[in-house]
């Protein structure tokens, strides 16, 4: 699969905070749905390149670090999908303040349980990526248990670099 064919996704968690960063998905907007921040690789971009390029437009905080955590394949296996696990150089500098073009929303801190538990209405796909990203890092250790599991994120075990 040719990396260049794909979507990117952000998935910024402050453990301190418990809060994960999101965006408004204007391009949903009957579904009244938020997404990680995100889109597509362009020609000629890398996948990391590209979440770069992606996070600097809709959330505007600098990236200090990302780790490509996981890759989903999607339409039947027509592009990937790339989960990004992104550590900001400043966790409390300030996001946007207005969204992207007609894309997105202004970016929002949420609980984290909050969008797993479904409070916050999340892109099928993308909360799925979320929880794929969690049971990789941390359900694991939490034995299946979704209680342990967030119990570890709130220790800071697991979304940290």
């Amino acid at each position: 699969m040719d990396e260049r064919n794909g979507l990117v996704s952000g998935v910024c968690y402050d453990p301190a905070a418990k809060t994960l960063i999101i965006v408004f998905d204007k391009e949903r907007v009957a579904l009244n749905s938020h997404a990680l921040p995100g889109g597509m690789v362009e020609i000629g971009e890398t996948p990391e390149q590209a979440m770069r390029r992606e996070w600097s437009e809709e959330v505007g905080a600098e990236i200090r670090s990302l780790k490509r955590i996981i890759s989903r394949s999607r339409k039947g296996g027509e592009f990937n999908h790339y989960f990004f696990k992104i550590e900001l150089a400043n966790p409390w500098v300030p996001l946007r303040m207005d969204g992207f073009s007609e894309e997105t929303g202004p970016p929002i801190r949420v609980l984290l349980q909050d969008v797993i538990l479904g409070k916050v209405e999340m892109h099928y796909s993308h909360r799925k990526g979320l929880c794929l990203t969690l049971k990789k890092e941390v359900m694991q250790i939490a034995g299946e248990n979704i209680n342990v599991a967030f119990a570890l994120i709130d220790l800071g075990i697991g979304l940290k670099r």
